[in-house]
């Protein structure tokens, strides 16, 4: 029963030819309101797409200035600190702990002399 209805709604799409060789242009006439409107929707689709694309390009572009940015104060913190450290190795710390630091004395070294010494101050 409803196959007959199927088809009637089929053929009911389907125009007989007119007369003259312009069966194209009236099936063209007919679907240009339908591609002119598919058409506008494709349009405001790319339009909206190319404005997510030139905001996320955007958002990279400044998310990317903001770390270089970021990356050359660090790098000038570290040149400072560099240049700081450099400037106090060379300048001599007053002490013994200084004195030992500079020619590489170990600690255990001097406790276990300072121990020898006491030992044999006490015989």
């Amino acid at each position: 029963m409803n196959q007959p209805h199927e088809h009637s709604s089929l053929t009911a799409r389907v125009k007989p030819p007119l007369v003259g060789g312009r069966a194209e242009e009236a099936i063209q006439a007919d679907d240009s309101p339908l591609q002119a409107s598919q058409q506008e929707a494709l349009q405001a689709r790319i339009e909206v797409l190319n404005q997510k694309l030139v905001a996320s390009t955007l958002a990279r572009v400044q998310k990317e200035g903001a770390l270089r940015k970021s990356l050359e104060q660090l790098q000038q913190r570290l040149a400072a600190l560099t240049a700081r450290q450099g400037e106090s190795q060379l300048q001599p710390e007053p002490g013994w702990a200084a004195y030992l630091e500079r020619n590489a004395v170990s600690l255990l070294a001097l406790a276990v002399a300072v121990f020898t010494l006491g030992l044999h101050l006490l015989d």
